[in-house]
């Protein structure tokens, strides 16, 4: 065989290959999807409209109608071994909140400030549910849950196993799960019921006084951090060049040197004994944090 069929051969069999994981990977979200349409099927709801995809990845959306109420039901990947399946009722403008049950991880959560709570008036619900989201205004939260039927409803949805999102999507209840393992449909006409509930009872809001969406409320808030503060320090070595790692002098106290990493256009110049321009951030988590070094942070001035 010549190199040429050898390399033709090799490039089908990649082809063949990605063909059957693409068509695998949305049979199993399809399965998912499907498994939760069946169980609000038998219930009475009906397919309104034909799925819309996004994505292989992010999976299709069909819309349903159920007792007179719209929602769309989709299922997605969040990462190889997880897929979500997600009910929504469009709604809004909604701030980006969302709602799980409080345990250990979102007591801590609460503890370090990375989860926002508010100060409700209502005890059970504050002490039971953990709230993450962009608004830094306690305001906004007091008026999207100052009614009882609300905080029932997400309380009840998170009884029922779900996960309550808000967001300008609207609101949207949801589990997550290992892909291969069996969904539990259980729990999935009440949640729809309890969505429509919430839609009913929200307050309005103004659009234009919400905290604008930047991707998902825990990468937000991770990202809403003070202004950085720049430090010159010397390379004392090339860590790693497939990396891009750096180590340069520490200008912390009791450390003695840092790693850092470079953009490819800067690591290509910097050589051990050149100074680079750190840029420090103190982390929302109270964690700093470094940007990693650019083309116009090499320091050129001798080190004193």
């Amino acid at each position: 065989m010549s190199v040429a069929a050898a390399v033709l051969v090799y490039v089908l069999f990649a082809v063949a290959v990605f063909a059957l994981a693409k068509g695998w990977s949305r049979r199993m979200l399809r399965s998912k999807r499907d498994a939760f349409a069946s169980a609000l099927e038998a219930a009475g709801a009906t397919k309104r409209g034909e799925a819309s995809s996004a994505g292989l990845h992010r999976g299709e959306e069909c819309e349903y109608e159920l007792e007179g109420r719209t929602f769309f039901l989709k299922a997605h990947y969040v990462s190889r071994e997880s897929v979500r399946i997600n009910l929504r009722v469009a709604a809004g403008p909604l701030p980006v909140v969302s709602f799980s049950r409080e345990g250990a991880l979102e007591r801590l959560g609460k503890a370090i400030q990375v989860t926002r709570t508010a100060e409700l008036g209502a005890a059970a619900f504050d002490a039971a549910i953990a709230i993450d989201t962009l608004e830094s205004d306690d305001a906004v939260l007091r008026t999207l849950l100052g009614g009882k039927a609300v905080r029932d409803a997400i309380v009840a949805l998170l009884g029922l196993g779900f996960r309550v999102q808000l967001s300008s999507r609207g609101i949207e209840a949801y589990r997550k799960q290992a892909a291969l393992r069996a969904v539990d449909s259980g729990g999935a006409v009440e949640a729809v019921r309890l969505l429509g509930a919430i839609a009913e009872e929200l307050p309005a809001f103004d659009a234009a006084r919400l905290t604008p969406e930047r991707g998902s409320a825990v990468t937000a808030t991770y990202l809403l951090l003070a202004a950085p503060v720049a430090i010159a320090a010397p390379v004392t070595a090339i860590v790693s060049k497939t990396g891009r790692e750096l180590r340069i002098t520490s200008w912390r106290p009791g450390r003695t040197e840092e790693t850092v990493r470079a953009l490819p256009a800067a690591f290509a110049s910097l050589r051990p004994g050149d100074r680079v321009k750190v840029r420090e951030h103190s982390g929302y988590f109270g964690w700093p944090w470094v940007e990693g070094v650019e083309p116009g942070d090499r320091v050129l001035a001798p080190e004193p």
